[in-house]
């Protein structure tokens, strides 16, 4: 059924009672939206900081740093900068090294919009135009229009006219 959301979050935990696999808890954390709007009860951030150190033990380093993000915008979103800089930070230096993956877009992607939020637009351009042929040799289409938005308003922000029309083209897509 669509809009299951209540009986989808009550099998994910009734799963992670029977399972230690972090990546299950990684998994639940993105589907409660840590630290979105839909995640204020705060139930992944537990499950989410077991799995991080669990993930890096397996050596999944993007899952980790994929996890690390999730906490990370929570606490942005609670307005705890510092830590959820703490948390960007070893995002991204976990995915700095690692092949092109969904997860790594995911991680550059959320990492280029907090930078953007911070003031720092010049970092959230660099990391776009990073991100722009990873999304690209991925055919991660779904991340297009984020990522247009946060390179669009970056440039606006520092006064690039071209801003403006990334932003026209991220809201058409």
């Amino acid at each position: 059924a669509l809009s299951a959301y209540a009986a989808a979050d009550r099998y994910y935990e009734a799963a992670l009672e029977l399972s230690d696999d972090p990546h299950l808890g990684l998994a639940y954390g993105r589907s409660l939206g840590a630290g979105g709007p839909s995640s204020s009860d705060g139930r992944a951030e537990p499950v989410l900081a077991r799995a991080v150190p669990q993930l890096l033990a397996l050596g999944d380093a993007p899952a980790a740093a994929e996890g690390e993000m999730l906490l990370g915008t929570a606490e942005w979103m609670r307005g705890q900068r510092d830590a959820a800089g703490a948390r960007f930070e070893r995002a991204v230096a976990l995915v700095a090294d690692a092949p092109v993956s969904r997860a790594k877009v995911f991680v550059l992607s959320e990492a280029a919009k907090y930078e953007f939020l911070a003031g720092r637009a010049e970092a959230a351009i660099r990391l776009c135009e990073e991100l722009l042929p990873m999304v690209e040799e991925l055919g991660l289409d779904d991340r297009v229009p984020d990522l247009l938005s946060t390179l669009g308003s970056s440039r606006a922000t520092l006064g690039d006219r071209e801003g403006l029309a990334l932003l026209e083209h991220a809201i058409a897509l």
